[in-house]
């Protein structure tokens, strides 16, 4: 299970979702969506690493694990009802990406053109499902830095990586990383490390 710092997974048909630890010293939560090819030795197709800061992380889970996150849910499908969309809309999000100096300075590739001066776009959404309660998803693109420094979304994804799971599965995930987080800085508490 912890093999390449993976903390926690959730798996899907051809897909997976998954949390490292790694980013843990940056005072990030790494969350990967991972789409992967069956048919040609399981081969990545696509990989979206998105980078959610501890402190958010822990405001999520706590939502989660509140009941917050199943009220939003039932809001949404409300409003998906009553205005007659096709699915619902999200009921939380974390935006960020790499901006285009640091896409400049350092060895990055993807599976589509970055127009000159443009940034890369990062989004993880939680969203109410059709066939299971969730769906997990990873989504990356086109992006555009704004004056608060903020790398807002231009246009459709380039990529998406949906990972469904029940409420079961995102109760795990909310506890499972919470307990890694303070395991983490527990750990530096005790080595002196912590401020």
């Amino acid at each position: 299970m912890y093999e390449n710092h993976q903390v926690f997974r959730i798996d899907g048909k051809d897909v997976f979702f998954e949390v490292l630890n790694s980013a843990f010293p940056i005072g990030k939560v790494q969350i990967n969506f991972i789409e992967y090819d069956p048919n040609n030795g399981n081969k990545q197709k696509n990989n979206i690493q998105c980078y959610m800061d501890i402190s958010k992380f822990l405001v999520f889970a706590n939502d989660i694990l509140s009941g917050k996150m199943c009220a939003l849910a039932k809001k949404a499908q409300e409003e998906k009802t009553k205005n007659k969309l096709k699915y619902c809309k999200e009921v939380f999000g974390d935006m960020g990406g790499i901006t285009n100096k640091r896409l400049s300075s350092s060895k990055y590739s993807f599976n589509f053109e970055i127009p000159e001066g443009m940034s890369v776009s990062r989004i993880l959404y939680l969203t109410p499902g059709e066939r299971q309660p969730w769906i997990l998803s990873g989504q990356l693109g086109i992006g555009k830095e704004n004056d608060k420094g903020l790398i807002v979304p231009q246009g459709y994804p380039k990529e998406i990586v949906r990972v469904p799971t029940d409420d079961e599965g995102l109760k795990a995930l909310a506890l499972v990383v919470h307990g890694h987080i303070m395991a983490y800085y527990n750990s530096l508490y005790r080595d002196g490390l912590a401020l």
